[in-house]
């Protein structure tokens, strides 16, 4: 029977990233997470840092002997690749807790908070200001104009620096020439952001569609 790649949901709850480091996984599973790791940039991202730590670590030889197995641990702790490590884990472990809270909060009735980032069809480079709770669901439209070429759309949310820290896949079938999408507003923390649409053509090629600026705060 072929396996079925996990959700990120179930990733998350499972503690995957941390277990599949530590080697903990049985072979099914640890197959599973390899399939949804490979398309997910937040997994894939801690995956990565892992090894590279656990590189780092490889060069660390920790001798239990006659002074006990606390002793070495707490010896081990001045090494500088097993804090290293142990930093990697507690972060992980606090990072898949706090994305279950968020999971849990988007099962919840909650305020949501709407906006149109008008004008970035044309090229406008105006930042919309959003102030909004940050238990709220934050939904964020934009316009663009779709065409016969692409087979694929996606939307991003980028950091003002650049860098993605969402993708959204849209229908491939849009017809209409508005994008939406949905998150927790505590998903970001308070900044300026981009949201952009992309269209993806047969042959690989990506184009920008559009292009909305924002700069989030929080009420609370």
């Amino acid at each position: 029977m072929e396996n079925v790649g996990m959700t990120h949901e179930q990733a998350v709850k499972a503690e995957a990233v941390v277990r599949y480091l530590l080697k903990e996984m049985h072979e099914e599973e640890c197959s599973a997470f390899e399939q949804h790791y490979v398309d997910c940039k937040v997994c894939s991202d801690q995956i990565d840092a892992g090894l590279c730590l656990a590189a780092a670590a490889g060069e660390l030889q920790v001798h239990v002997q006659a002074v006990g197995f606390f002793a070495a641990v707490a010896a081990s702790f001045r090494q500088p690749a097993f804090s290293f490590v142990f930093a990697l884990l507690v972060f992980t472990s606090a990072f898949s807790f706090y994305e279950r809270t968020l999971i849990s909060q988007l099962k919840e009735p909650g305020p949501e908070s709407r906006y149109v980032l008008t004008g970035i069809a044309h090229g406008s480079g105006d930042v919309n200001l959003l102030r909004v709770p940050r238990n709220s669901i934050l939904s964020l439209t934009v316009e663009y104009r779709p065409g016969g070429e692409f087979v694929s759309y996606q939307a991003e949310i980028r950091e003002a620096a650049g860098k993605t820290t969402h993708v959204v896949p849209l229908p491939a079938n849009q017809t209409g020439d508005r994008a939406t999408i949905a998150m927790p507003a505590g998903a970001l923390p308070a900044g300026n952001y981009s949201m952009v649409v992309q269209g993806r053509t047969s042959d690989g090629a990506v184009k920008e569609l559009s292009r909305g600026t924002f700069q989030l705060q929080f009420q609370d």
